[in-house]
């Protein structure tokens, strides 16, 4: 039984249309991977209080989390990511900020997956960082992409290791999309 969550701040609730995006999705996932869209069970988390960058109005954001439950193939599951998040579907005006990580390795699901803990983007395979990379630079996106690195071993590092080892990993996925890295 697919868990669809929509989080958005309050401030953009006007262009969202949550009935629309929830039908899309279930048939979305009945037809990529034959799960019946009446077992579909979508929520949405309107935020009144966050803060982005430094704190200026006109920020905001919004999160879509799919769970599933164990069993699925890791290739089912990219499969899903990457229908979700279609980003040839987007403008390059319409994206401003990309944060990059890796999933664990493991069958989890979204009651076992530790809630901050991701792997460095590469390290497991699990994301297409290259392919996701490649199509935002196909888009013609030119913002920031950094790396989230929600990872214990690089919490428990010195800053400048920490930052030297982000990097690398930064560099070798731009590398391996076909990106040139100063």
């Amino acid at each position: 039984m697919p868990q669809i969550t929509l989080e958005y701040t309050d401030n953009i609730k006007s262009y969202i249309d949550y009935r629309k995006l929830f039908f899309q999705i279930h048939l979305f996932l009945e037809k990529t991977g034959g799960i019946d869209a009446k077992n579909c069970k979508s929520r949405i988390q309107i935020l009144d209080q966050y803060f982005i960058d430094q704190g200026q109005d006109n920020c905001a954001f919004v999160h879509l989390e799919l769970a599933l439950y164990k069993g699925r193939s890791v290739e089912l599951k990219k499969k899903f990511g990457a229908g979700l998040l279609d980003i040839e579907k987007l403008g390059p005006e319409e994206i401003v900020y990309v944060e990059i990580n890796d999933g664990l390795s493991g069958n989890y699901d979204r009651f076992s997956l530790p809630e901050f803990e991701r792997e460095l983007p590469g390290a497991t395979g699990v994301i297409d960082i290259t392919g996701m990379i490649g199509k935002l630079d196909a888009l013609g996106f030119e913002g920031p992409v950094v790396v989230e690195p929600w990872n214990a071993k690089i919490r428990e590092m010195n800053p400048s290791d920490a930052v030297r080892r982000i990097k690398s990993a930064l560099d070798i996925s731009l590398k391996e999309a076909g990106i040139k890295v100063s």
